[in-house]
């Protein structure tokens, strides 16, 4: 995934870049008994950012391919790991995206946005799909639940319809 924020001073440019690429829990496993965050800072040692910063390298790489000379423009660089998104949202090996869906068996796995309390409906990336477009599609499925399918089917088209005719 990647994404970028505008510059308030030159509009036309990104002031920032997000890139974000999988990375299994296996290729940090060796520093997963050490912890650190803001609150709670603890280093990882030396081979740990040499290992982050072979990871950012090749991400450099992946993406000069699309952009080229991308690392020109670079000022600075942040880095996490899943061990990042494990210590500051407690996620289960860092898992950033939900936990893991089964294509074999998608309704073993499948999270309803109804609950058996009234008025209290789910979202968010573990409903329906996982991950970022899981997340997306789910809050659909949720707002389809409490306003009706055919409502957020009628707004869609014509949202889609819309942005047809403007182009």
């Amino acid at each position: 995934m990647l994404s970028s924020t505008q510059s308030k001073h030159d509009p036309e440019f990104a002031e920032s870049l997000t890139a974000i690429s999988y990375m299994d829990f296996e290729e940090v496993k060796e520093w997963e008994k050490t912890v650190n965050t803001v609150a709670d800072e603890h280093e990882r040692g030396k081979q740990y950012e040499k290992f982050k910063l072979e990871k950012a390298e090749k991400m450099i790489e992946a993406l000069e391919k699309k952009i080229p000379d991308l690392r020109d423009s670079i000022k600075k660089i942040y880095t996490s790991s899943p061990l990042s998104y494990r210590d500051y949202i407690g996620s289960f090996e860092g898992n950033m995206y939900g936990y893991a869906k089964s294509s074999e068996n998608p309704l073993k796995t499948m999270v309803s946005p109804r609950t058996k309390i009234n008025n209290l409906f789910l979202t968010g990336q573990s409903v329906n799909m996982h991950g970022i477009l899981g997340c997306t599609i789910g809050a659909f499925n949720t707002c389809a639940e409490m306003l009706g399918k055919s409502l957020i089917d009628d707004r869609l088209t014509q949202m889609i319809n819309k942005n047809k005719s403007e182009e």
